[in-house]
């Protein structure tokens, strides 16, 4: 199967697949062709889109991620129960008008308010931060063997 499509195709395939060579030693494809690395690297860039669209509340993060994550951070239990019910960039520009800019990321010294907050997941800033972790495990210790020939 050393056709150019094919090879092209496989390539990508590998590139989406991360910290392994689902073809292994079989030589698929010439990993010593340069021009594969561009279908490797739309192989990464395929799956990381992939990824970043399954991410929940993206585009209202997209609208103010400062707010946004502002808003989802732990606030003790007196206060989140008067901005409960506001949106997360209309609670985070609440948040940041009582504390500032940075008391708004202060945690709190409120611990009960947290076994609630850690429930709730990532936020959108969150997945892309292990979205680019991934990306960058994948790079030190991926499947980009290096071209067996001489």
């Amino acid at each position: 199967m050393k056709h150019a499509h094919s090879a092209g195709f496989i390539t990508r395939v590998n590139g989406a697949v991360p910290f392994y060579d689902p073809f292994g030693p079989e030589n698929f494809y010439d990993r010593c062709d340069p021009s594969l690395w561009y279908s490797e690297a739309l192989g990464h860039v395929s799956r990381d889109a992939w990824l970043a669209a399954l991410i929940p509340n993206l585009a209202t993060w997209a609208k103010n991620p400062v707010a946004y994550e502002a808003g989802q951070m732990t606030l003790p239990n007196a206060v989140y129960a008067g901005v409960s019910g506001l949106s997360a960039v209309d609670r985070g520009k609440a948040s940041i008008a009582m504390y500032g800019l940075i008391g708004a990321f202060t945690p709190t010294g409120d611990l009960s308010a947290y076994r609630n907050t850690i429930g709730t997941g990532l936020t959108p800033l969150g997945y892309l931060a292990l979205i680019g972790a991934l990306e960058g495990l994948d790079a030190a210790y991926g499947n980009d063997d290096p071209c067996p020939c001489p």
